[in-house]
């Protein structure tokens, strides 16, 4: 592994939670 990779990957899941949460919580506004 390569520090970058490790660190995209961090990046993308990171993103992803970020997604999830402001979906969830838009949902729960609504």
């Amino acid at each position: 592994y390569s520090p970058r990779i490790i660190q995209e990957r961090n990046l993308n899941f990171f993103r992803n939670k970020i997604d999830f949460f402001c979906q969830s919580y838009i949902t729960e506004s609504e």
